[in-house]
């Protein structure tokens, strides 16, 4: 099976190569079309600037136009195209074809422009168009061909400055190149078909650099962005990894078993939920064991008395009388009882707990349990005293199921308060975002709970006294059954305890809807 890593990586490489690939074709075709472009406006703009420089050192010598069709017409034909030059405000001063001297045109409109300036002021605006010739455009570049047959730079005349008079005549005069010279250009220059096509070996090899460049650079980029991948890939893998393994060890049994948390991502809360998780099965495993030798020790407790009692009587060693039979009679009812408590955990732990649902007064009830509770109490020496509220509402609940919550909470707090002290039963209405409530707390003057017990006193057979002893606690069953009836209601279940300072254990009952 492939590993998670290795999906990620793959997945990773197919955006990698798809971006670049795409990014190099874009950056290609784009730059082949500029350069194209560049190509084939770059002579154009270089013949433009070069008759503006011409018609400026014209106007410089004679401070006036006047004279300058006689001039732009040989400067045109040098220049491979036509030239019109305007006054700035669309008046044609001189055109080399002689159509639109004279005439307003749009300055916009005729091919490409350039402003002439003298002393920083304009004088006139320069327009070219390019016209297709025989004639290949470079020869208005001052070119000629050497004896190799390839083109040279032509030396100027007079002074061999471009604005010098000599090279004027040179530009204006009936040719610039012979005929031998412009023969041999033509033919190598014959390789471009057409004005389009612009692109010689030189351009030819810039475009190929750029893409060698591109690919180097996409390659580059996209081995970097891999081995990232790969690290990023094998980041997110290795705890998954962890887990998986941890995950196995504990169906295998092992449940001390649990991750390291290295991030605060969803990995890093995922590897919290999982020792979240083991914790709790491993709480859960060991509260099993704790249940199965909790109940055969409660168990064996009323069995080894009968058994006892039994075999003493069968011996003759007990009388059987009366009081031996009455031994037997209660410790029957310890078993009972256990057995009861034990089946009615059961049902309510898995909700299918039945309840005979019915409007009742819980003042009433509470009453009624104090004065059940009353005789052990006047025993030990504790007062009962029970607070409600007037005009509480009428809570609809099953009367034998929150008596039994009543008495578990009443005989935990008699058996764990001293001699002398109170218990205090106390019922209010209580307002939560879902409604009206009804709060109950059983209040004792006892040692109270330590505080390492208070997560644990509602689980199963849970007690304080380690030794289990019957004269400091009973099954441990009664106060994990008032949690499973109270929720079974609705309500929820909770304990209050500073040691020393009592123990109060509160329960919430919804308010019958009208």
């Amino acid at each position: 099976m492939r590993s998670i890593a290795f999906k990620l990586s793959l997945a990773f490489l197919l955006v990698i190569v798809v971006a670049v690939g795409l990014v190099a074709f874009a950056a290609n075709l784009g730059a082949q079309g500029q350069f194209t472009t560049y190509l084939e406006r770059g002579p154009t703009i270089v013949r433009l600037d070069r008759a503006v420089a011409l018609l400026t050192f014209y106007y410089l010598r004679n401070g006036r136009w006047e004279g300058i069709q006689g001039v732009l017409g040989p400067l045109a034909s040098s220049q491979a195209g036509r030239l019109v030059l305007t006054d700035g405000n669309g008046r044609v001063l001189a055109d080399s074809s002689q159509e639109l001297t004279g005439r307003t045109i749009n300055e916009a409109s005729l091919g490409e422009t350039s402003a002439v300036f003298v002393d920083s002021r304009q004088v006139g605006i320069v327009h070219f168009v390019p016209q297709e010739s025989s004639r290949p455009w470079w020869e208005g570049l001052g070119l000629a061909v050497g004896p190799s047959g390839t083109a040279e730079t032509a030396p100027s005349e007079g002074s061999g400055g471009m604005m010098g008079p000599g090279m004027m005549g040179g530009i204006m005069g009936p040719g610039m190149m012979s005929g031998g010279s412009r023969g041999t250009m033509d033919e190598m220059m014959g390789s471009w078909e057409s004005p389009n096509s612009v692109l010689g070996p030189s351009e030819r090899d810039y475009l190929s650099g750029l893409n060698n460049s591109l690919w180097l650079g996409g390659l580059g980029a996209g081995v970097v962005a891999l081995a990232l991948a790969v690290f990023s890939a094998r980041r997110i893998s290795r705890p998954l990894h962890r887990l998986a393994e941890a995950s196995s060890r504990i169906a295998r049994g092992d449940l001390s078993q649990r991750v390291e948390v290295s991030s605060t991502d969803e990995l890093g809360d995922l590897a919290a939920s999982f020792n979240s998780m083991a914790e709790a099965l491993a709480r859960n495993e060991e509260t099993r064991r704790h249940l199965m030798t909790d109940i055969a020790h409660e168990l064996r407790t009323p069995l080894t008395v009968l058994r006892g009692n039994l075999e003493g009587m069968l011996d003759g060693v007990l009388p059987l009388d009366k009081d031996g039979v009455a031994t037997l009679h209660q410790e029957t009812q310890l078993l009972s009882r256990l057995v009861s408590d034990l089946q009615v955990l059961s049902l309510a732990e898995a909700g299918q707990l039945k309840l005979r649902r019915a409007p009742a007064d819980v003042a009433s009830l509470i009453r009624q349990s104090l004065d059940k509770m009353a005789p052990q109490a006047q025993a030990k020496g504790l007062s009962l005293n029970a607070v409600a509220g007037e005009g509480l509402p009428a809570v609809e609940v099953d009367v034998d199921r929150i008596s039994q919550v009543l008495a578990n909470l009443l005989s935990n707090a008699l058996r764990h308060t001293p001699s002398g002290g109170r218990i205090t039963v106390t019922v209010e209405e209580a307002w939560e975002p879902a409604g009206p409530w009804l709060q109950v707390s059983v209040t004792d003057t006892g040692p109270g709970v330590a505080p390492q017990d208070l997560p644990y006193v509602f689980d199963r057979f849970y007690r304080a006294d380690r030794s289990r002893s019957r004269s400091t606690g009973g099954t441990g069953l009664g106060l994990a059954i008032v949690k499973q009836l109270v929720e079974a209601h609705g309500g929820r279940v909770w304990v209050e305890s500073r040691p020393g300072h009592g123990a109060t254990f509160r329960f919430t009952l919804p308010v019958r809807q009208a």
